[in-house]
């Protein structure tokens, strides 16, 4: 896992993403440094949530908003709007990075959504990815030691998956037939 920035404070894109331009009504070229971002965001989908923020683990939540405030005034799908023309190459290419902005924005407003939120940052620390897609955390003062915790997550882990068996063999809705079986039963009366 890489916890490395993303993003260097001196970037020139940094700079452009709090200026008013009017790039997106033109026909440029992108701008390697940005497709370079694109790219290395697309390497950290996986990976850990600081990494996509570009921020340490011990991070503060000002630190936290700050990497989120840049990388969504760089990466917001409104700043990537593709052109109005279609076929040529140039307009391919815009379509592309939008569609990869817009990846890439999801996966930072997610990491933001767990990392801001005290609760989740915690389960997320803990438990990793596995630990937010279970149901029924909470963050609570505990006595426990670690291998204790260790089972109880490992419980909780198994009790979800017997919950998800349980609705794939129990229907979920009932139906009635009506049939008159008096012709199969009349030949032998």
């Amino acid at each position: 896992m890489t916890t490395g920035n993303l993003l260097d404070e001196n970037d020139p894109l940094l700079d452009d993403a709090y200026k008013d331009d009017a790039l997106n009504d033109t026909d440029d070229p992108p701008d390697p440094s940005f497709v370079h971002l694109l790219d290395s965001m697309e390497e950290t989908e996986s990976t850990d949530l600081y990494a996509v923020l570009g921020v340490s683990k011990t991070a503060t939540p000002t630190e936290i908003r700050a990497a989120y405030k840049r990388l969504s005034l760089l990466l917001h799908p409104d700043r990537h709007t593709s052109g109005t023309s279609t076929g040529d190459n140039r307009t391919t290419a815009m379509q592309t990075i939008t569609a990869n902005a817009e990846a890439a924005f999801g996966r930072v407003s997610a990491a933001y959504n767990v990392l801001s939120d005290p609760e989740k940052r915690t389960i997320y620390d803990i438990y990793g990815h596995d630990g937010l897609q279970l149901q029924g955390w909470e963050v609570v003062s505990c006595e426990k030691s670690a291998p204790e915790l260790r089972l109880e997550y490992l419980m909780l882990k198994q009790k979800a998956l017997a919950e998800k068996q349980l609705q794939l063999t129990q229907p979920t809705s009932e139906f009635s037939v009506g049939l008159d079986l008096t012709d199969l039963f009349d030949r032998y009366y």
